[in-house]
């Protein structure tokens, strides 16, 4: 829940919350790679952001 709170809701925290249910998978630090997954989908985003908003190039 608290990472559904800070991050949002995103589909890749699904695999990983079943994987805490199965015995032994959780060994595989599957948060992490969820977490990290989420914050580099973010981060593109906001560079695709941007990149739109900056103004565009005079014509010669």
């Amino acid at each position: 829940m608290a990472m559904v709170r800070l991050l949002g809701w995103h589909w890749e925290f699904l695999p990983s919350f079943l994987a805490k249910l199965v015995p032994g998978v959780d060994l595989v630090p599957f948060w992490t790679l969820a977490v990290a997954n989420v914050w580099r989908k973010a981060k593109r985003d906001a560079d695709v952001a941007a990149l739109s908003k900056q103004p565009a190039l005079p014509e010669r």
